[in-house]
């Protein structure tokens, strides 16, 4: 069985938020291990807004270990960006953060 990869503007936008050497690698098994999760939305979306709640900090990986409704998560981003990504249906722009 072949495993789905994080969509290409999650990968560029973590390789270019987390530059600490262990960072992006521990950021991107965390958005891995949630994207394969049984959630109830769409699954690029919510990495994408992950992301967005993240802000370039790896230390917020544990806020959103334990998830109760993946839904939450993309409200929350949605109101925490200014920029209009319509609930991350649309990739995201590289160097958001910056």
């Amino acid at each position: 069985m072949k495993m789905s990869k994080l969509p290409d503007d999650v990968v560029k936008t973590v390789e270019q938020n987390f530059p600490n050497d262990m960072d992006p690698q521990a950021v991107l098994n965390f958005l891995m291990r949630k994207y394969h999760s049984p959630i109830n939305v769409g699954k690029d979306q919510f990495v994408r807004a992950l992301l967005i709640l993240l802000r370039g900090d790896v230390n917020r990986l544990k806020e959103y270990e334990i998830i109760a409704d993946p839904r939450d998560i993309i409200n929350q981003a949605d109101k925490l960006s200014s920029l209009e990504y319509n609930s991350f249906v649309k990739p995201l722009k590289c160097g958001i953060f910056k």
